[in-house]
């Protein structure tokens, strides 16, 4: 099918059904969040360990990342989209929580349910500093292992620098927030 005759225009079934997932995935996510609002959650932590002991990705730098990399030190995993709009309200808490937290072991990776090209405009845009991944779709069985059964978001999970879930909270976090969970997860707070 062309259009104004100068360039054609397909679909591809395949696209398709990766926006209608997209779709739903964004629906069901903001029921969630509205649903559930802010609160931590309890999950299987042998579950958690097992999915995370699996999972590895390459962040926005190129680099690989991994829970079982970052042992040492206090990881936040956080799961956000760029059209989830609590996660746009706390995605510059976790900018300042990660300066704020720079001196010690700590890592924050933004876990990005979506897709590339608005991650890496988004974060640009906000000055993220910390790594980004972005998991697509199959980032919400992740978060069901770690213990978010209904996908919502955003949630975050915070590991001790032994691997171990210390915290799980679905819903935004402010900057004092982020920091609690650290300093807990550190033995500090």
């Amino acid at each position: 099918m062309s259009q104004g005759g100068s360039g054609s225009v397909s679909s591809s079934p395949t696209r398709g059904r990766g926006w209608l997932a997209a779709i739903v995935v964004a629906a069901v996510a903001l029921a969630a969040g509205l649903y559930f609002g802010q609160r931590r959650i309890d999950g299987d932590d042998a579950q958690a360990r097992a999915a995370l002991a699996r999972a590895t990705w390459t962040d926005d730098r190129g680099r690989p990342v991994s829970a079982e990399s970052l042992r040492g030190k206090v990881v936040v995993l956080n799961f956000w989209a760029t059209w989830c709009a609590p996660c746009r309200e706390e995605m510059p808490a976790f900018v300042r929580a990660r300066q704020a937290l720079e001196n010690e072991p700590v890592e924050i990776l933004g876990l990005a349910i979506d897709s590339p090209a608005p991650v890496s405009a988004f974060a640009k845009e906000l000055g993220v500093t910390y790594p980004i991944v972005v998991l697509g779709a199959e980032g919400i069985e992740l978060m069901r292992a770690l213990g978010n059964r209904p996908g919502g978001l955003p949630f975050t999970v915070v590991l001790d620098r032994a691997g171990q879930v210390r915290a799980r909270h679905l819903g935004t976090l402010d900057q004092a927030g982020i920091e609690r969970l650290v300093r807990e997860a550190l033995g500090t707070g």
